[in-house]
């Protein structure tokens, strides 16, 4: 017998950060990652860390490489100028 959990969204929450610079001869590389936590009253349950992006500076280039579906929100949410900030 299967059964399926809902999850709402208030026990869902999403945050992209952006880990340490790579410095490579002129390229600057971030890797981007997506952190979910699924919390319930105030308890933990679940976190899980996902690498979606590699942002890439070069010299006069910026630039996103998806790692997972280009077409997915976590994914299109990312801006560029506010990553290289």
């Amino acid at each position: 017998m299967s059964s399926e959990f809902g999850v709402g969204e208030e026990f869902l929450k999403k945050k992209i950060l952006k880990g340490n610079a790579l410095r490579i001869g002129d390229r600057i590389i971030y890797p981007m990652i997506q952190v979910s936590t699924l919390e319930f009253e105030d308890k933990f349950w679940f976190e899980s860390i996902t690498p979606i992006a590699i942002a890439v500076l070069e010299k006069n280039n910026k630039y996103l490489i998806s790692l997972t579906d280009e077409e997915s929100e976590e994914y299109q949410s990312l801006e560029l100028d506010e990553i290289f900030d």
